[in-house]
């Protein structure tokens, strides 16, 4: 690395033949930055990383047994430590020199000693999601967050020490995300803008004080267990401004009447609410644009989104596929459409680009159902289409047929992910690909069988 001295950023995650990192790797690289070894095998770290790094990633690095001394850390912004499976304890004193730091990750870490925090000032986000804490710096509580004036985002979910062990949250006046699973005393701020309640049980909320939300407050995303949603029903009606709703995964069997005065409402995710049989209460969710319905049981579902013209992502159950064959309801279709099974990719994994439209379609019931009824998509030319994306197709051996040629003209991205019998993008009748000279973005990966790409 020392005939790197300009080098600013460091990225080989994922280099799991990495063991080992000489000790003066990173000697004359003091204009290093950002460096990323997530993924790596290595056990140790150096004694130096350079003078200036400001970001510094180890995320899943599982063989991760000790850190190095932090004295040449003055400059760290950001450090992520999240799935470090090995590294259970921290060297004396890591964190007095980070006075920097302003986010700090141990998620899914097997750190067994809290460490002291408090003079981490700078400290904007701290999450400690799936930590288990076995010894405790003080003798009663988990630890402390005093001094932590400047946190905005905490994250305590399936933090496996106990409730009566977590530290008071009180003095964090500017928290404006939390998630908690096990719930110390704590009292909702009408400044918090998300609230993550998941996996919360009735015992766990006895400590919280929701009064706040029954006045105007900054909360735009809320994401709740069933328990939580129940606890706080007498609530919800007051947050006309949420922007995000989250139930995914309770047993919600219908949705509240006071669903219609969330005018602002811009996601509603409902996935996996297996006792959801009807929808209700969303004609005047004019702004909504992401509805997530996978896993649920509803149906007749074209007549109640069709007055939802700004909804862009809809992820539907398999067999409401039906509802839209020959082409019935299908003007209520959004930009991006979703299907159950095989559903594996985030919303925000589908690039975004211009105004062109795009429909996202996992799982084949609506594929098949236009081999047998092709008007369904009359509305939407292929020409027109400028993002593609592929996964999980197991018996896709080719993309493109002879019939399709001509039809891909404005096509922009392709996106293919685990075709295992993909050979060749094309059959071998197609003599040319007409969308060679479109294509700005393409992205391969785990397609073992892959020979040929262009003809």
């Amino acid at each position: 690395m020392k005939s790197l001295p300009a080098l600013k950023v460091l990225d080989i995650s994922g280099a799991t033949r990495i063991k080992e990192i000489f000790f003066d790797c990173f000697d004359g690289t003091d204009n290093l930055r950002f460096l990323d070894l997530s993924g790596t095998n290595i056990r140790f770290l150096p004694e130096s990383l350079g003078k200036h790094l400001c970001r510094l990633t180890l995320k899943g690095c599982s063989k991760l047994e000790k850190l190095l001394n932090s004295q040449g850390l003055t400059d760290l912004q950001a450090l992520d430590l999240s799935n470090s499976s090995a590294l259970q304890k921290f060297p004396d004193d890591f964190f007095v020199n980070l006075t920097s730091l302003q986010s700090l990750d141990l998620s899914n870490s097997e750190v067994k000693c809290f460490p002291s925090l408090s003079n981490l000032g700078n400290l904007r986000k701290l999450l400690l999601k799936g930590c288990s804490f076995e010894r405790l710096p003080e003798s009663k509580t988990f630890g402390s967050f005093e001094g932590l004036t400047n946190l905005e985002e905490l994250d305590l979910s399936d933090c496996k020490s106990q409730a009566e062990q977590l530290p008071s949250l009180e003095g964090l006046n500017k928290l404006k995300i939390i998630k908690l699973s096990e719930a110390p005393d704590f009292k909702i701020s009408t400044k918090i803008c998300e609230l993550d309640l998941r996996g919360t049980s009735s015992l766990n909320l006895k400590g919280i004080d929701f009064e706040a939300l029954s006045r105007p407050s900054e909360l735009r995303r809320l994401r709740l267990s069933k328990v939580a949603f129940d606890c706080i029903g007498s609530y919800l009606a007051n947050l006309k401004q949420l922007e995000v709703l989250d139930l995914s995964g309770e047993a919600v069997e219908s949705l509240p009447s006071f669903l219609s005065s969330f005018t602002d409402l811009k996601q509603l995710l409902l996935k996996g609410c297996s006792s959801l049989k009807e929808l209700q209460w969303l004609k005047s969710l004019s702004q909504l644009d992401v509805l997530d319905l996978s896993g649920t049981q509803v149906k007749n579902l074209g007549d109640e989104i069709s007055p939802l013209r700004n909804i862009k992502n809809l992820h539907i159950p398999e067999e409401v596929a039906k509802e839209f064959k020959g082409g019935k309801n299908v003007d209520a279709l959004p930009m991006e459409l979703k299907l159950d099974p095989c559903c594996i990719s985030e919303p925000s994994e589908i690039p975004h680009g211009d105004k062109k439209p795009r429909i996202v379609v996992h799982g084949v019931e609506l594929l098949k159902s236009l081999k047998e009824n092709s008007t369904l998509l009359e509305s939407i030319s292929l020409k027109n289409i400028s993002g593609c994306w592929l996964e999980r197709c197991n018996n896709m051996a080719s993309i493109v047929a002879e019939a399709d040629q001509g039809k891909w003209g404005t096509l922009e991205i392709l996106w293919i992910l685990n075709l295992p019998e993909l050979k060749s993008f094309y059959d071998e009748k197609v003599q040319s690909l007409s969308f060679g000279s479109s294509i700005k973005r393409l992205y391969i990966d785990c397609c073992p069988k892959l020979e040929t790409l262009f003809p």
